[in-house]
């Protein structure tokens, strides 16, 4: 897998890239993290706090073992206009036998959320995971109550299969969670759309 997300691969849409982080991107990581601290506390697993640039090198470094290991792929989403750190997606969970199968994450700055920008990026990687990875399906877990990033998922086509009851412990409590799926068959009965879009990009 690493062979497909090389260190300096970009994945371009219209208005955002995403690529790997390096260690040199350590400092804009946990500044990002730092000013969205209370926007993803509802949402995420806590950001420890205070969370140092060391702290981010480290968890660089444990996402690039992931990868080689071909467990997970994180990627950095940036803004093509200026080439900012504005947020992180994730493909996790990766299951390969007779599931093919991962986890899809994401989040981005809340100053720039609701404009479009994660349809944009989340579209860019699913595509890299079924026409790459030869993936067969894909998930995403979103609580009832985080609309915004729902209609991402609902605008590329994903399905919602179901309500995964108490599943994590989030913000001090078990939070449900809706489970969406997107399969391989629907994403390509899709695709064609998706490139007039311009959200396939290279």
């Amino acid at each position: 897998m690493a062979a497909i997300f090389p260190m300096g691969r970009i994945l371009r849409g219209p208005r955002v890239f995403l690529r790997r982080l390096d260690r040199g991107q350590a400092e804009a990581y946990q500044r990002l993290l730092e000013r969205n601290r209370l926007w993803l506390q509802p949402w995420m697993p806590e950001v420890p706090h205070p969370l140092t640039v060391a702290d981010l090198r480290k968890i660089i470094a444990g996402e690039h073992q992931e990868l080689k290991r071909a467990q997970r792929v994180d990627l950095g989403l940036f803004r093509a206009q200026d080439g900012q750190l504005i947020g992180k997606v994730a493909l996790h969970s990766i299951q390969w036998g007779v599931s093919f199968s991962a986890g899809l994450g994401y989040w981005i700055d809340a100053d720039l959320a609701g404009a479009g920008l994660m349809t944009e990026a989340v579209a860019r990687v699913v595509a890299v995971a079924f026409e790459e990875m030869g993936l067969h399906r894909l998930w995403a877990g979103v609580q009832p109550a985080n609309r915004p990033s729902q209609r991402v998922l609902e605008k590329l086509g994903f399905v919602r299969e179901g309500l995964h009851r108490q599943e994590l412990f989030i913000n001090g409590r078990w939070q449900d969670q809706y489970f969406f799926t997107l399969l391989e068959t629907e994403f390509y009965a899709r695709r064609a759309q998706w490139v007039v879009k311009g959200w396939l990009g290279d």
